[in-house]
């Protein structure tokens, strides 16, 4: 009996602790956002931009699409050597969610500290399930520091 009690208070302890780490993560609102760059775009149209960043400097992405369609936006990551990705997060537009409204995906970034240059990052529109195909949008940001 006195073991199992131990062993209910450590499952507890160990439950208390999680929700303590999963309160303490920061949400893209909290960091020092320089500059944000929004984008809405057509369908089936790579769009294009360049932004002037400050190393050290945090910037945010915001790209738009339909929601309950399947598709979501990402942030195609590999071999990042400038730029790092610090967090992302979903949400509908509208205060009121509509099967088929807009969601915003948000994707923050920081640009390394001490690091000069120039970095292209693709976001792809796509579904996920759906490997071999073409994204339905795609949007490339040029990120340049001095």
């Amino acid at each position: 009996m006195k073991t199992i009690r131990i062993l209910v208070v450590m499952m507890l302890t160990l439950a208390m602790l999680a929700g303590v780490a999963i309160a303490a993560e920061k949400k893209i609102e909290d960091y020092p956002i320089a500059t944000t760059v929004e984008v809405v775009g057509a369908n089936g149209e790579t769009r294009a931009e360049t932004i002037n960043v400050t190393p050290g400097d945090y910037f945010m992405v915001v790209l738009y699409a339909a929601g309950g369609t399947g598709y979501s936006w990402t942030l195609d990551s590999k071999n990042f050597t400038l730029t790092e990705a610090i967090a992302d997060s979903t949400e509908p537009v509208s205060s009121q969610p509509l099967a088929g409204g807009s969601v915003r995906w948000k994707f923050c970034l920081r640009v390394k500290p001490e690091m000069v240059g120039q970095e292209t990052l693709h976001f792809n529109l796509s579904r996920p399930w759906m490997k071999d195909t073409k994204p339905a949008q795609a949007f490339n940001l040029t990120v340049v520091t001095k």
